[in-house]
């Protein structure tokens, strides 16, 4: 079956799948809308297991396909068609990317954005990096010792980061390329380091490689306590990855963990603590999107 283009396409899509709804995602290879349309996107990504966790947690009762089809310009498309023609069976999330500080995020009724930069961001937390630790390992002293291990590192990062997000936040009000090339997300990070750091030295090799001669004046100033919610949050996500297991095989060399399966457990955990109210501040956040999808 193949859908064009057109209201009726994007509106009896969830027909094709015998669902209530389609939830178009981000992640994935990038698809146009006719590809989109015909069925194609993966419905596997960590992306679509994020908001289908955000579904659940919203109380959805009726019945979802989650597919993520990569190209922010085709779910820009489908979600203005999506409110123009009042399609209720179809949905549409993104990343808030620097969208919000810009003032370029979409207001149609059919959207729902990250509470962060991207989800991989409103994922990462101490609150779940301890609440991931503890399905392995016993708060006992070693226990204790990773976990205080991971804090300190955590807001070191945070730290070293925060001028750079800054900077990346300035550099796109003007519309200018990032510093960090979004196809390397490790680029910046000394994993030799134990335990891993941020590197400034690699931070600023990568600006010149950019083709800036020094940062622009901060538009937007982010707090320490704030930069994990505001910066690129592959390099954030992955920067924890390495930092946890990297800690806790320093004490249990057997542990063994993908990135994959790390992120789909750091969900988890970060909607496990929404559920009790230990982040407010993404639970109202999320709570905005309650009759989308509900």
């Amino acid at each position: 079956m193949s859908f064009r283009r057109t209201p009726s396409g994007i509106a009896n899509l969830h027909l094709f799948f015998r669902v209530d709804s389609i939830v178009f995602c981000e992640g994935g290879e990038p698809l146009g809308v006719t590809a989109a349309l015909s069925g194609g996107g993966d419905e596997s990504t960590l992306d679509c297991d994020f908001w289908r966790r955000t579904a659940s947690f919203l109380g959805a009762k009726r019945t979802y396909h989650f597919k993520s089809i990569g190209s922010k310009s085709t779910l820009k498309l489908i979600a203005q068609d999506a409110t123009t023609h009042s399609i209720a069976t179809a949905i549409v999330c993104f990343d808030r990317d620097f969208d919000w500080h810009c003032q370029r995020e979409l207001t149609q009724s059919r959207v729902a954005y990250t509470y962060g930069y991207s989800w991989e961001n409103d994922a990462i937390s101490e609150i779940a990096l301890e609440g991931v630790f503890l399905r392995f390992f016993p708060r006992d002293a070693r226990g204790q010792e990773i976990l205080t291990s991971i804090s300190n590192e955590m807001a070191r990062f945070k730290k070293d980061v925060q001028p750079w997000c800054e900077s990346e936040i300035a550099l796109s009000f003007r519309g200018h390329k990032p510093i960090f090339d979004r196809n390397k997300p490790l680029a910046s990070i000394d994993l030799n380091a134990t335990p891993p750091r941020f590197s400034h030295e690699r931070a600023r090799q990568m600006l010149i490689g950019a083709g800036y001669a020094r940062r622009p004046r901060r538009k937007i100033m982010v707090s320490n306590s704030h930069t994990l919610q505001h910066c690129w949050g592959k390099m954030v996500s992955r920067f924890g990855f390495h930092l946890f297991t990297k800690l806790v095989t320093q004490v249990h060399a057997e542990f063994r963990l993908t990135y994959d399966a790390f992120m789909r457990l750091m969900t988890s955990e970060t909607f496990e603590a929404m559920s009790k109210g230990k982040l407010p501040e993404l639970e109202k956040h999320f709570k905005r999107y309650t009759e989308i999808f509900t």
